[in-house]
């Protein structure tokens, strides 16, 4: 009788049209998809990388500041001059040194028709006392707000100090040189020299 039973059931599965499965069975071991882990064009990377400085043989970019024994200065105004424009922290042993390098070769720029110009990273009082305190004979304008140093894109070293960057500008007020050492401070007076000599 078993064997009947089993008999007529085949029969019966047997007679069933095949329908056979649309979508197949997802392995359980199958790893969903998932988003590509590289990373995307990077056009945001350009929004971190730090500007180009100013590059020799373009204007230099004029600007109106007062210095800080309340005299204006405006870079246009002082055509037919050379200009030695220097950026530093003016705090700290290096900045002095590179400062009062300049004050000692004062006379040589000024037999070069050569004006020479401080941009201090310090306040307007930090930077005066700086002034007095080194007997500094030339201009020394306060950027505590950094508009001189974005104009002229001036880095800073590690992000951190600010930059020691120097511009020779002729008379024309075309960039000529520019130096940029943070460590090599007293180098910055050689170099605007040797740079007015062959202007000269």
């Amino acid at each position: 009788m078993a064997f009947v039973a089993v008999a007529a059931r085949s029969a019966v599965l047997a007679s069933r049209p095949f329908c056979p499965r649309v979508c197949p069975r997802r392995s359980l071991f199958t790893a969903p998809r998932t988003a590509s882990l590289r990373p995307s064009p990077t056009p945001h990377r350009a929004l971190f990388s730090p500007p180009k400085m100013l590059a020799e043989g373009q204007p230099a970019p004029d600007f109106d500041r007062v210095d800080g024994d309340g005299n204006r200065i405006k870079l246009s105004e002082l055509r037919g001059q050379n200009v030695i424009l220097y950026f530093s922290n003016l705090a700290g042993p290096g900045c002095t040194s590179q400062s009062c390098t300049f004050r000692d070769a004062a006379e040589h720029f000024v037999n070069l028709n050569a004006r020479v110009i401080a941009v201090s990273a310090q306040s307007d009082q930090k930077s005066a006392d700086f002034k007095r305190i080194n007997r500094l004979p030339f201009s020394v304008i306060s950027d505590v707000d950094k508009q001189l140093q974005k104009l002229y894109n001036v880095p800073s070293t590690f992000g951190l100090i600010p930059g020691r960057v120097t511009f020779v500008i002729d008379k024309q007020g075309v960039v000529r040189k520019v130096f940029n050492s943070q460590f090599n401070a007293t180098q910055h007076v050689a170099v605007a020299k040797e740079t007015l000599s062959s202007l000269n």
